[in-house]
């Protein structure tokens, strides 16, 4: 699958986070009931870093761009929830990412002045599955309010 391919996605994955700020500024504070919003978002990272191996003085860098993560995406999740009561609330935000990949190669080469035909096999794997979760509490000190009310 393409980067292309998930503009739309993408696109929509950003706009849903306005919707929900747009809805919330048009409820009103006073209100006792419960209020939730779930929201979907989008979070392409880069990633990079530099693996060591056991021969001294050898290292590999390596770095992972937004398409190559798309690429190599074996499942993701990325969500927000959001309720409140009155001036109690709850915020939680989840991120689950897995990504892997492997390759396998095999290198041919020749050995001595004779030319002694040999080949040596590399077999590279990478996974890396992250949970990033949040939750978090609120009281409201200050509301916005729709004026001074009458009795």
């Amino acid at each position: 699958m393409r980067t292309d391919d998930f503009r739309p996605v993408l696109a929509c994955c950003m706009l849903a986070p306005a919707a929900a700020v747009a809805q919330a500024n048009t409820q009103n504070p006073a209100d006792d009931s419960w209020q939730f919003a779930l929201t979907a978002y989008g979070y392409l990272p880069q990633i990079s870093g530099t693996a060591y191996f056991a021969v001294p003085n050898s290292s590999l860098s390596f770095n992972l761009n937004q398409s190559d993560i798309i690429d190599h995406l074996k499942m993701t999740f990325m969500g927000a929830f959001d309720a409140h009561h009155g001036r109690w609330g709850f915020f939680t935000d989840a991120l689950y990412l897995d990504l892997g990949r492997r390759n396998t190669n095999v290198h041919d080469f020749t050995i001595g002045d004779v030319g002694i035909p040999a080949a040596t096999t590399s077999d590279i794997s990478i996974d890396m599955k992250t949970w990033i979760v949040n939750a978090i509490g609120e009281y409201r000190l200050l509301s916005q309010g729709g004026g001074a009310r009458s009795t």
